[in-house]
């Protein structure tokens, strides 16, 4: 064959594509290029229209029947791949009037819905142009006397299906309608047509995807459901067709209205409902989570209530916040991965950090910390610098703690807590002879439900269930109530909060001020306060599935926070993975500078492990011993690659923490509950979650660090996307015992903000013994509100400055006030541990029992 031959076939073959994509059918669905797009419910004829005059094409449309008439419509903008001319709509037709349309050679129905008015089914149809280079040939079937015969007329045209509508008249019968267009060429678009609830189309679908004999129609595809409408008690008429690529879809159903997405609080079109603006069933958070655009949506009633059905496509990528991955190819595979992540499992944010020994290689925020903000409903992106819960990646850092205390001679790793710690005796005599080393590794078998209790009488006083007793043994199992253990463990012997414990030791040493313990937010939700952690998001898959009984799982709101006397040590810690990491290289001992743990320790977590039963007869383990060490997964990449690692997750929040013995480490971190999709059918027909969607963006990620090679930066720079940590307390008084606090008062307490309880609590917040952040009951008064960063007032935060402390002596001490001595600078404890700091006996520093009265802060400036 001559070249210029080929190369006119080659010009012809372009042409007939360029042609091809300008004539595509259904450019709403089958386009990702990012357009603009509206949506809204309950809209009058001249609403509608109005939207289209401000340069919107409408794409589908579904009637209410009222008196005047109410629409639901979904948009696109009208311009580049998605322009098309000579496009239109009306409603209040007959079938007559409907194919007299579909007659017109010069226009295209795109859309249909069915309606009764009175005992008379009318329809509304949208259309195109049908001329020019966006002609493109299609048909449409109205009145269908069954899903069937609707099936039938479908499989003898050869076409697709892109749009389907069910009717029924009060006393008879349903009828369908359905829109079709030529299938696309070389791609034939498998479809299934349907008609069930929404857990039989979650069957159907499934089904199909995991069927290997091909029994099941459309075998082996990915899907996406393009078309659904509602029919009653119910169920829904929809089609399910196989995707390529990378296309990515998404269905809902049950969905509540709170508002369109950007519509003023002003628009008749908006419900302002800021309390549940960031819930998962609100159709413009869904949209704006998924960086999607809505291309279907509809009403329908369950039991008198308004609900909707909407069908999502992609329509962009998620932001970014962080340093440029420029043209670094390793840099931009991790972006690829987390973007991918982040799309496929419909999470709003997430965030990372990479280290190469004591460098920080790269560190990025994706997507949304929060969805949605108030009233505005302008999302706030991620940043290096946000915060995102751990959840049980904060064993980890529960680990850390009890290694520090060995370093300060207070444990060893065969310590019985409930022997030589706790006063109270057990009813268990097992816990007699329970060690930290096997708290530390799970080997307790203690009841998770443990993992709540706030008291050691708790552990004590229980009876043990038969499964549990004499398992003090080899054998482990995964439980929360070690790790929270383990933190009255840390109090018991500190006389400090388990928090206040770890920043003293780990946290002020290394300049961190953002890691904190997660709160309940009290500001910053609807107004301008800067906000510390991203919110969490709950699986947008329950409105796709039903419980047991029948009816819909409930959504979960989106701001769901463990409390902070729940879990302390096993799952409540909030961290950006950029200081997170700082404080990991500081513990192994890459960082120069302050090394927070000695090398022992650190070794201590990598062969610490014991085997057998755990007692300190054994010899430790081998470090290259696949096992639970001591708060981590010691775990084998292949290779000779190994990694210390750990995973957490709670509803709306998932995390991985890897410690690589080459040199790498890195923190993920999501703001979305990856409990979706389904693995397995259960023997009861059920489906079960699949935990393991994590591991999709872990796998990509160990492949890249793997293969590929990390860039060198030589820093730990502040970002300066966020703001500086805390707020401005400029006009709070410093507290004052024996001040009559109203509720919601604020005071300053060592350059922290606290707020004054609701009533009956307020009673004690100017009281003796409940001084904020000092006194042991504090908390029944009080609560923290932020840390203060300008406009500090009374003594401020502690100094370390030895030249203008006072040194201690024998006399009266008040909760808070800090003294020197021998080159160490203490802080007096809180009431009532107070007043024995000027007692002889409880020197700081020098007797048996100075630390019930004092915390060691520093060592002299």
């Amino acid at each position: 064959m001559k070249k210029g031959t080929l190369a006119q076939l080659l010009w012809l073959a372009l042409g007939l594509y360029c042609s091809l994509v300008a004539a595509l059918a259904n450019p709403e669905l089958d386009l990702t290029d990012p357009a603009g797009y509206w949506w809204m419910h309950n809209a009058a004829e001249t609403t509608v229209n109005s939207k289209i005059a401000e340069g919107y094409r409408i794409i589908r449309v579904s009637v209410r029947d009222v008196s005047p008439l109410r629409f639901t419509a979904a948009f696109v903008g009208n311009s580049g791949a998605y322009q098309r001319t000579g496009a239109g709509w009306n409603f209040g037709l007959t079938e007559a009037q409907v194919n007299g349309i579909a007659g017109d050679a010069t226009r295209r129905i795109v859309d249909i819905s069915s309606y009764v008015d009175g005992s008379q089914v009318r329809y509304t149809v949208v259309w195109v142009g049908n001329t020019g280079t966006q002609a493109a040939s299609g048909s449409i079937i109205v009145g269908a006397a069954s899903l069937q015969a609707l099936q039938n007329q479908v499989s003898a045209t050869g076409k697709r299906v892109i749009d389907i509508e069910a009717v029924t008249v009060p006393g008879s019968t349903t009828t369908y309608s359905a829109v079709l267009v030529e299938k696309e060429p070389g791609n034939d678009r498998c479809q299934i047509i349907g008609e069930g609830t929404i857990e039989d189309i979650n069957d159907r679908v499934f089904k199909s995807e995991s069927d290997t004999s091909g029994t099941e129609p459309c075998s082996g595809f990915q899907h996406r459901v393009i078309a659904l409408d509602p029919v009653g008690n119910d169920r829904f008429v929809y089609v399910a067709e196989s995707r390529k690529n990378n296309e990515k879809p998404w269905w809902f159903a049950d969905l509540k209205y709170h508002g369109i997405n950007g519509a003023a609080a002003s628009s008749s079109d908006y419900i302002p409902d800021p309390t549940s603006l960031e819930q998962i069933d609100n159709l413009g958070v869904l949209s704006d989570r998924l960086q999607g655009r809505v291309f279907d949506v509809k009403h329908y009633s369950v039991s008198g209530s308004d609900r909707y059905v909407a069908l999502v496509t992609d329509n962009n990528q998620f932001p970014q916040r962080g340093p440029s991955a420029g043209t670094d190819a390793t840099l931009q595979a991790i972006d690829k991965a987390m973007q991918n992540f982040l799309k496929k499992w419909g999470i709003p944010g997430g965030t990372i950090a990479v280290t190469t020994g004591a460098r920080l290689a790269y560190a990025q925020g994706y997507g949304f910390s929060h969805v949605s903000r108030g009233v505005d409903r302008q999302p706030r992106p991620v940043t290096p610098e946000t915060l995102f819960r751990i959840a049980s990646c904060s064993k980890p850092l529960t680990s850390l703690a009890i290694q520090k205390l060995i370093e300060q001679g207070l444990l060893t790793l065969d310590t019985t807590p409930f022997g030589q710690i706790f006063t109270q005796e057990p009813k268990d005599p097992n816990l007699k002879k329970l060690t930290i080393r096997q708290i530390l590794e799970h080997k307790s078998w203690f009841p998770d439900s443990l993992g709540w209790a706030a008291a050691v009488d708790t552990w004590t006083s229980a009876d043990a269930p038969a499964v549990y007793a004499n398992r003090v043994d080899g054998s482990w199992l995964y439980q929360n109530s070690n790790y929270h253990l383990l933190t009255l463990v840390i109090e018991a012997l500190t006389h400090m909060s388990y928090e206040e414990y770890f920043k003293q030791n780990f946290l002020t040493p290394l300049g961190i001020q953002r890691m904190r313990i997660s709160h309940e937010r009290q500001e910053g939700f609807v107004t301008d306060t800067p906000l510390i952690e991203a919110a969490g998001y709950s699986d947008i898959t329950k409105h796709n599935r039903r419980n047991e009984d029948g009816t819909f799982n409930d959504p979960e709101t989106s701001d769901w926070i463990l409390t902070p006397s729940s879990r302390v040590g096993a799952s409540t810690w909030a961290v950006s993975p950029v200081d997170a990491l700082r404080l990991m290289v500081s513990a192994d001992g890459s960082l120069s500078g302050p090394r927070v743990l000695s090398a022992s320790s650190f070794d201590r977590i990598v062969t610490g492990a014991r085997q057998g039963n755990g007692e300190a007869t054994d010899a430790p383990a081998n470090a290259n011993t696949n096992m639970y060490v001591l708060g981590f997964d010691n775990t084998d990449l292949g290779n000779g690659r190994r990694a210390l690692q750990h995973n957490g997750y709670v509803a709306t929040t998932n995390a991985q923490i890897v410690l690589r013995n080459d040199g790498i480490k890195f923190l993920i971190s999501f703001n979305g509950d990856v409990a979706t999709g389904y693995s397995i059918l259960s023997a009861h027909g059920k489906r079960i979650q699949a935990y393991a969607p994590i591991w999709d963006v872990l796998n990509a990620l160990q492949n890249i660090f793997n293969t590929m090679t990390l860039p060198a930066q030589d820093h730990w720079p502040d970002f300066g996307f966020s703001p500086a940590p805390g707020v401005d307390c400029t006009g709070v008084p410093a507290w004052v015992a024996g001040t009559s606090y109203a509720p919601g008062t604020k005071a300053q307490v060592a350059g922290s903000l606290y707020r004054c309880k609701p009533f009956p609590f307020s009673g004690w917040c100017g009281q003796v013994g409940y001084k904020p952040g000092v006194d042991a009951s504090w908390r029944d008064a009080w609560e923290l509100v932020d840390v203060c960063n300008a406009g500090l007032v009374g003594a401020g935060r502690p100094t370390n400055d030895c030249a203008v402390l006072p040194d201690w002596q024998v006399g009266t001490y008040a909760g808070g006030e800090v003294v020197k001595h021998a080159g160490q600078v203490y802080q007096c404890k809180g009431w009532p541990q107070s007043g024995w700091c000027g007692q002889v006996g409880y020197e700081p520093g020098v007797t048996l029992y100075w630390p019930n009265a004092w915390v060691l802060l520093s060592a002299c400036a």
